[in-house]
């Protein structure tokens, strides 16, 4: 193989690793639910390392760790660029049905997005707290249709950049 392909390779798999990595720092990191005593108790994990520390702190690593993901896979989108040539890549077919299927999913992917910052995607509950913007920002609905909307934003662009 050549060197440009194993260096994307690699970065590309650094990235898939770090991605799962921060989906695994999120579902460590959940709180049980609390149960009654006509319930089973789910066992205690001792040794769960995050559970000592404060929740800003489990935010702090998954953020570090998608951060650093997205840092490998924005490193192997050059490598491809660079390696394959940007012309190459737009003739191929493939490309364009990836893109016009990514820019149909990347909104709806916002409930993971959502998630992902620490908001429930599900808490539909709206109160109109007037026109306070801290207050409405602290609405769960409003964190959640702006995220989507960024994200169907990025869409758009992505689709007219990529005409």
């Amino acid at each position: 193989m050549e060197q440009p392909v194993i260096f994307f390779i690699i970065v590309l798999s650094i990235g898939v690793l770090l991605a799962v990595a921060a989906v695994g720092i999120t579902a460590y990191g959940r709180a049980q639910v609390e149960t009654n005593p006509s319930q089973t108790s789910a066992p205690s994990f001792p040794d769960r390392f995050l559970d000592c520390l404060p929740p800003c702190w489990s935010i702090f690593c998954r953020f570090i760790v998608l951060i650093l993901a997205g840092f490998a896979f924005l490193a192997a989108v050059i490598l491809l660029i660079i390696g394959y040539g940007w012309k190459n890549l737009c003739r191929e077919r493939s490309f364009d049905m990836l893109i016009l299927l990514g820019t149909f999913v990347l909104p709806q992917l916002a409930a993971f997005s959502v998630t992902a910052l620490g908001w429930n995607p599900l808490d539909y509950q709206f109160t109109w707290p007037g026109w306070n913007l801290s207050a409405l920002w602290a609405e769960a609905p409003v964190r959640t249709v702006t995220v989507f909307f960024v994200l169907a934003f990025v869409s758009v662009v992505i689709g007219f950049a990529l005409e």
